[in-house]
């Protein structure tokens, strides 16, 4: 979900008002000119919680600037450039074991403690990617939303959180 901070960063003085998450994923959004200062449709946007049956909300990345709510849209499977194994450290390919090990196939998701299906994927089909996923591990399961952002080159998947983002690498 996008907060205050980020709705500002992303789309400056202009909202987005949607009723539902689905309409945004639907395109079935309109959007207004409002000062930058508080409104009323950004606080809404950021105090939403995600439920299961809501489709996620497609948002630009700041280093995307290019893409555009309409190049946004919803994907039966991830798109091939975000497919593959990805690591922090290049050395550690091979390992099964590091801790760091994201591996995304077109309808999966596995990290080191953790996998599952994903079940709704919203990206631009180059550089941006944010998925929900059914994850389970340790005996439990749980719903989360990923948001990642892929280098121009291909080569470097960011996993961006509250602003933070934690870069793996493509291994070969």
């Amino acid at each position: 979900m996008l907060n205050s901070k980020r709705f500002s960063r992303y789309f400056g003085v202009v909202t987005v008002v949607c009723i539902t998450s689905l309409m945004v994923a639907i395109g079935g959004c309109s959007t207004s000119q409002t000062p930058d200062t508080s409104s009323t449709n950004s606080e809404s946007l950021s105090s939403e919680s995600p439920s299961p049956g809501n489709a996620l909300e497609p948002e630009q990345s700041e280093t995307s600037a290019n893409t555009t709510l309409a190049q946004v849209k919803q994907y039966e499977d991830v798109p091939q450039a975000f497919q593959g194994v990805w690591q922090a450290d290049l050395e550690q390919c091979n390992s099964q074991a590091s801790e760091t090990r994201l591996e995304i196939g077109p309808n999966q998701i596995q990290f080191y403690e953790s996998q599952g299906p994903i079940k709704e994927v919203v990206s631009d089909g180059k550089t941006t990617l944010k998925v929900k996923v059914e994850l389970s591990g340790e005996g439990e399961t749980w719903l989360s939303e990923r948001e990642f952002q892929l280098s121009e080159d291909r080569n470097t998947l960011s996993a961006i959180s509250d602003d933070n983002a934690f870069a793996r690498y493509r291994c070969s």
